[in-house]
C-alpha cells in the first residue's frame, strides 16, 4: 500500500514503461577528415553519394533513390525530397 504523500507515477512498473530517452552524442567531421573519406573511396557510386550527402545535405535514403533519369545536364531533380 501507498503513503499518502508518495507519488504514484514513482511506481517501478511506470519508470520502467516512461524511461527518457538517452541523448545520443554525435560527432562532426572536420572539413579535411570529409574530403579525405571521399577521395579514398573506391567506387564512383559510392563517391557519388558521399559528394552529395556532404555538398548538398542529402539523406542516405535520398541518395540511394537517385536514378540516371533524375539528372539532366548539371542538375539534380529530386521527385520526392525530405527537406
Amino acid at each position: 500500500m501507498q503513503c499518502e504523500h508518495e507519488n504514484p507515477c514513482n511506481a517501478p512498473l511506470l519508470s520502467k514503461a516512461f524511461k527518457t530517452p538517452k541523448q545520443v552524442v554525435r560527432r562532426i567531421l572536420d572539413r579535411e577528415s570529409v574530403e579525405a573519406l571521399i577521395y579514398n573511396t573506391q567506387t564512383i557510386r559510392d563517391r557519388f553519394m558521399l559528394e552529395l550527402q556532404a555538398r548538398c545535405g542529402l539523406r542516405i535514403g535520398e541518395s540511394l533513390k537517385i536514378k540516371a533519369s533524375d539528372v539532366l545536364d548539371r542538375k539534380l531533380i529530386l521527385k520526392e525530397p525530405k527537406s
